[in-house]
């Protein structure tokens, strides 16, 4: 269990690092100019790598989840964390998927011709977008929920957990300012995560599981 509990610690700050600069990487794709696959073509090596590093994150959202909850003392707040970690589990699988179906898109545009009309054709099947693109956001409403759950704790101090929860809600809004300003909240999220990791490291907050 103590592995567990430090496998999963390492992987909270990980995961937001991880996103954050994936993220960032992918806006220099957004912000070039041309249409969607001229884009990817020119800056192949930027949406490539940028997946690559999500796709590691998103495997780390799940142990992340549970080095969370194993840090929690509050019985009642401990089975609502629980119930979070399972929609972890199904929508961090989603999510993966999303970012191998993104990879192999370089490949489509190098094939050309019907190979598009294949990405056309899966980007315009509804059930395809809700599992791979909208199901998938539930997994970063089920973290921050977890966060939350920190509060019921007694041994996290409360500047940790109340500096979490501000962050958090830059990067849950932040895209209503400008991308760039969210991605950079992730980034930011996984350095404010790294105090709460020490403190648990060192074994200053009691686990019960």
């Amino acid at each position: 269990m103590e592995t567990l509990r430090k496998i999963g610690l390492l992987s909270i700050p990980l995961n937001f690092l991880l996103a954050g600069i994936g993220m960032l990487l992918l806006l220099k794709v957004d912000g070039a100019s041309g249409d969607f696959f001229s884009r990817i073509a020119n800056h192949e090596s930027n949406w490539v790598n940028a997946h690559i590093l999500l796709l590691v994150s998103t495997m780390l959202l799940l142990p992340a989840s549970i080095g969370i909850r194993l840090e929690l003392k509050h019985k009642v707040i401990g089975v609502i964390a629980n119930g979070l970690i399972i929609i972890v589990a199904v929508t961090s699988i989603l999510l993966a998927g999303q970012y191998v179906i993104d990879l192999i898109i370089p490949l489509l545009v190098a094939i050309g011709g019907e190979a598009l009309k294949l990405h056309e054709l899966l980007f315009s099947t509804p059930l395809l977008d809700i599992l791979f693109y909208q199901l998938p956001n539930l997994a970063f409403l089920a973290m921050f929920l977890l966060t939350c759950t920190l509060f019921g704790n007694e041994k996290v101090p409360k500047k940790i957990a109340g500096l979490l929860l501000l962050v958090w809600l830059f990067v849950l809004l932040g895209n209503l300012i400008a991308p760039l300003f969210q991605r950079i909240a992730i980034l930011l999220l996984g350095f404010t995560f790294i105090p709460f990791v020490r403190l648990s490291w060192a074994g200053h907050i009691k686990t019960q599981t």
